[in-house]
């Protein structure tokens, strides 16, 4: 069967779920300050929201399991008017799961979303990413995603 990338589908949630756990576990660990731990970090609820109007999903699946998802929302335009007024597929969640990375599921997720945001006539492709998470950041440039914007912050 091999890899392949589809939209996400209403039974996937189980599937999605557990690599989710492993996407908020990475930063759980990393900020405790920002984030609490939770064993079910995805509700029902969140996931359904995914399929409304200008958000998209999709999943990664190898031999017939869903090994890594991308979801996010299409957002148009800046509430500036000294902003360009572009359009963004912008990627909320991003998450291969442990047992699949270093394999190529990653890299077809993004392929996929480029080519989802290039047939839609989006501007770019956007996503935020901790600045503690090194390997993702890594994978990203790799990807040719650059930064754009640095969130700084200050305990008081």
């Amino acid at each position: 069967m091999g890899l392949i990338v589809r939209d996400t589908r209403q039974d996937d949630f189980e599937s999605v779920a557990k690599i989710f756990v492993e996407l908020h576990r990475v930063h759980s660990d990393a900020r405790p300050d920002w984030y609490l731990p939770s064993d079910a970090p995805l509700t029902r609820d969140e996931f359904d929201r995914w399929f409304g109007e200008d958000m998209f999903a999709t999943v990664a699946e190898q031999d017939g399991r869903v090994v890594g998802f991308c979801n996010g929302c299409i957002q148009h335009g800046h509430r500036s008017p000294l902003v360009r007024q572009l359009t963004q597929y912008h990627i909320d969640n991003f998450a291969v799961s442990s047992e699949a990375r270093r394999g190529g599921v990653g890299r077809a997720l993004f392929e996929d979303a480029r080519r989802r945001a290039a047939e839609l006539g989006c501007d770019k492709l956007t996503l935020s990413a901790w600045a503690c998470n090194t390997a993702a950041l890594d994978f990203y440039a790799a990807m040719g995603m650059t930064e754009r914007v640095v969130h700084l912050e200050l305990d008081v």
